[in-house]
């Protein structure tokens, strides 16, 4: 009996072993393959180029999320334009022919995220999926970039990846704080700051500590001001951690939250991101259940599965606990990222918007890439309809600021704001009862 326990106890320790060896294996990123010989592009026929075309369009019909959205806000019925795009692309006979008329026909989605992966951004994208973990869907669309047809139109070599990853690490090194501007628009009263662009958020790089350094000495000084204002006009996007786990916590005095829903389609290229993201299939009882507008039930009722996103910021430990009014300043250029910082700010409350609707396409989980099997063009799109628990889609919607003012951010000859002349500013003083000396 006493061998029998043994026994047993003994495999499951084996197994336990097994399964946190498998688990830390999977939150191992994959190791970047020793590629041979960069391939040359071939030369291609008419044939082959309409079939590339072809491609993308049964991929895109099957996969992208806002053909609805564009035809509402456009009157574009992108699917139903294919004998116009075909025609386009019968004399097309040359890689350069080829870029320029697929890359117009994409832009009648109106959309731009859709586009030919530029060639300098292919190491970019691969080096970044390359260090997610292996379960994740990043990691598994990272594969793309390897194919000898993509290798072929991108850099995709390991001397290019050594030397991306080493420019990156010394700029991340290199401690210099651009991204950021603050000061007084009204001294002791109106705090202010500027966020340029969501840089990628690595809170151990020497460029991120820079940037704390730089802001938390002047947020703290701030921390007891009536307003402090956060100007995000322009900012066209990035990475959502930099203001979610770098910004935010530290301005708060308490915990904000936004829940949001995304809807994806049944779709080959999304099994991964389903299954990681537990997404849950869609019903009509559901879509009822939401109790948003007719025109948002349509939009989504064309989806197969859906989530829903709790996104809940807490202060951290170097917080000012601000709990004066917080201004965050918007115009039509926030996008993306920028987006989902704008949206969050609204439904969760934490900050009045000013200024003109956003540029929108901001709630999603990351971008969807495919290669065009003939000439190895990558093209990228938002791989989810986005929408708030209020009902706003985020392409067709964006976010509207509870107070319109002109977009225009004018600027004096040392790079900062020109008070006099800017409207979204002249706002916030008139909601503060300020007025200029």
């Amino acid at each position: 009996m006493k061998k029998k326990i043994a026994i047993i106890t003994i495999g499951l320790a084996l197994l336990l072993i097994t399964v946190a060896s498998y688990q830390k294996y999977q939150q191992s990123p994959r190791a970047i393959p020793t590629f041979g010989e960069r391939p040359e592009p071939e030369i291609l026929t008419i044939e082959q180029y309409i079939e590339d075309f072809e491609y993308a369009y049964d991929i895109l019909e099957a996969h992208y999320p806002y053909f609805k959205v564009n035809e509402i806000k456009t009157g574009v019925d992108w699917l139903e334009q294919k004998e116009k795009y075909l025609e386009q692309l019968s004399n097309v006979t040359v890689d350069g022919q080829f870029t320029s008329t697929m890359q117009g026909i994409l832009d009648e989605l109106h959309n731009d995220h859709v586009r030919l992966m530029p060639a300098e951004e292919g190491l970019m994208f691969y080096t970044s999926y390359m260090t997610q973990p292996r379960y994740t869907w990043t990691s598994k669309a990272a594969e793309v970039f390897e194919k000898p047809t993509v290798r072929a139109r991108y850099p995709i070599t390991n001397e290019r990846i050594d030397e991306y990853l080493s420019l990156t690490r010394n700029l991340e090194e290199m401690g210099e704080q651009t991204n950021l501007k603050a000061y007084d628009l009204v001294p002791g009263q109106v705090g202010y700051f500027s966020i340029a662009s969501m840089l990628p958020y690595d809170p151990k790089s020497t460029r991120v500590q820079a940037e704390k350094e730089y802001l938390l000495p002047y947020l703290q000084s701030v921390k007891d001001y009536p307003a402090l204002v956060i100007d995000i006009r322009d900012n066209y996007g990035g990475d959502s951690a930099y203001w979610a786990n770098f910004i935010l916590p530290m301005i708060l005095d308490e915990e904000a939250s936004r829940t949001a829903y995304l809807f994806q389609k049944d779709a080959p290229l999304f099994e991964h991101m389903i299954r990681q993201h537990n997404m849950q299939e869609l019903s009509e009882d559901f879509i009822k259940s939401l109790n948003v507008n007719p025109q948002a039930e349509e939009i989504v009722s064309d989806f197969d599965y859906y989530t829903r996103w709790e996104h809940n910021i807490k202060p951290n430990a170097d917080s000012i606990g601000f709990n004066g009014n917080i201004y965050l300043l918007v115009n039509s250029r926030v996008y993306s990222s920028s987006e989902t910082f704008a949206s969050f700010a609204k439904e969760s409350g934490i900050a009045t918007l000013i200024g003109t609707t956003t540029g929108g396409d901001g709630l999603a989980s990351g971008l969807t890439i495919f290669d065009l099997p003939n000439t190895g063009y990558l093209i990228q799109f938002t791989s989810e309809l986005g929408m708030t628990e209020s009902g706003s889609i985020s392409e067709l919607d964006q976010t509207t600021p509870h107070y319109e003012a002109s977009p225009i951010k004018p600027l004096d000859s040392n790079g900062e704001i020109n008070i006099e002349r800017d409207r979204t500013i002249q706002k916030v003083l008139e909601l503060e009862g300020l007025e200029l000396d």
